[in-house]
């Protein structure tokens, strides 16, 4: 048996849904497909915040050999080790050559227009339909418990009022107005009033049903399993678990999954998975009505109605789908020692998911140059959420044929010939 449609979206999650959605507004019936459920990976339990303000990506402008000397450490909150996996080492490679400093600053300012874009298109999104996912801009507080930390944090903070944002620093007396229940070791914080907060999986699976109601149509557990057809340099057909599909576009939205499936095309993809843990708790009586990241420890607290969402760390050691219980109770030794919680590995916790990790820190929005039908859309590192909207946008942008933008070059794939 054989399916036909215009346009086949592979992934259901924040960037495959929010692409679905911008284009049935275009007028395209767009099928989507996953491996899983809608919001079945890093989409389901990541931490949900928005942020505008945190758009420093993982290569810093300068101190990259240190970095990664420091990251091969299994307690830093970024663990990327000695690999003799030839895709990581030359995603290493890559992540050096991003960490120059004229690229760095360059790339800093993509990512700050498209998190405020997709800021733009949250508001409208929740002003014009029925989203139940604890949607708040009502800011974020990063908070810093090393010196060191605190003096990056006011660079950014910098950095971010320089591009037109708001930032205040406070040092432990003003965390303490914030954040009562922040810890004496805790130096300082940099309060970001215009970053926001979401319940990832209900924003992700609400959306969906308004594609939807729109013309989408979502398959679940329908895994991509080859390339049906080829026709003038254009993909006509893939096989699935189920079915083969026909479609006239298609877009790669597969998260962590996208660098695999591309190699599998021929495709030289550069994302590879970042594994991250999250717990979910009773949120705690008198927590702030605001997110909350633990910027020396790579965590991140968000409070979503009556639930609090702890996450954090990124390790870079392989589809391993295995829970780390060292690197899960890192995660949430960090909120006990700095913010009193308490999450507990029960119920199915601590969860665990894959991030789709580009070595610059930019996500892929371009045309394949193998096929001219294949758009990807995937390497949104730790700020898919964040990032989600604008990229739905854009893909429906370039689909439609709409002139291209200032940053597309940025995001084309050719960046990493």
């Amino acid at each position: 048996m054989t399916r036909q449609c215009d346009i086949l979206i592979i992934g259901a999650g924040i960037v495959g849904v929010c692409s679905a959605w911008y284009l049935t507004q275009a007028g395209y019936r767009p099928l989507v497909i996953d491996r899983g459920e809608v919001a079945g990976g890093s989409s389901h339990a990541n931490a949900g915040l928005l942020v505008p303000s945190s758009w420093t990506p993982m290569a810093a402008g300068n101190g990259i050999e240190q970095l990664l000397e420091k990251w091969q450490d299994p307690e830093a909150s970024i663990y990327l080790p000695a690999s003799g996996d030839p895709h990581l080492s030359d995603w290493r490679r890559r992540l050096r050559a991003a960490a120059e400093p004229i690229q760095w600053l360059k790339t800093t300012a993509v990512l700050h227009r498209l998190a405020g874009r997709s800021v733009e298109l949250y508001r409208e999104l929740h002003r014009e339909l029925s989203l139940q996912d604890h949607f708040r801009m009502d800011g974020s507080l990063n908070v810093f418990s090393t010196q060191a930390g605190f003096r990056q944090g006011a660079t950014q903070a910098l950095r971010h009022r320089s591009m037109g944002g708001i930032a205040a620093l406070l040092d432990r007396s003003g965390v303490r107005h914030y954040l009562p229940q922040a810890a004496d070791k805790i130096v300082g914080a940099v309060l970001f009033p215009e970053d926001g907060r979401l319940s990832p999986k209900a924003f992700v699976q609400s959306l969906a049903h308004e594609a939807g109601q729109h013309g989408a149509e979502f398959w679940s557990h329908v895994t991509v399993t080859g390339i049906g057809g080829i026709d003038d340099g254009q993909i006509t057909s893939v096989t699935t678990s189920t079915e083969d599909i026909e479609f006239d576009v298609a877009v790669l939205a597969a998260g962590a999954w996208s660098g695999a499936l591309g190699r599998d095309w021929g495709l030289n993809v550069p994302v590879v998975p970042g594994r991250g843990y999250s717990y979910t708790m009773a949120r705690p009586e008198g927590f702030p009505d605001f997110g909350v990241q633990l910027i020396d420890e790579g965590v991140a607290v968000n409070p979503m109605g009556e639930r609090l969402r702890i996450a954090g760390r990124v390790e870079f050691t392989g589809m391993d789908d295995r829970v780390d219980g060292m690197r899960a109770a890192q995660v949430a030794r960090a909120s006990r020692d700095l913010l009193g919680l308490d999450p507990r590995p029960e119920d199915g916790q601590p969860w665990m998911g894959f991030r789709p990790m580009t070595p610059d820190g930019l996500p892929i929005v371009d045309w394949s140059i193998k096929y001219e039908n294949l758009l990807l859309a995937c390497g949104h590192n730790k700020i898919g959420m964040t990032l989600g909207p604008a990229t739905g946008e854009l893909v429906a942008r370039r689909i439609t044929g709409t002139p291209a933008g200032p940053d597309d070059a940025a995001l084309a794939l050719n960046r990493f010939a």
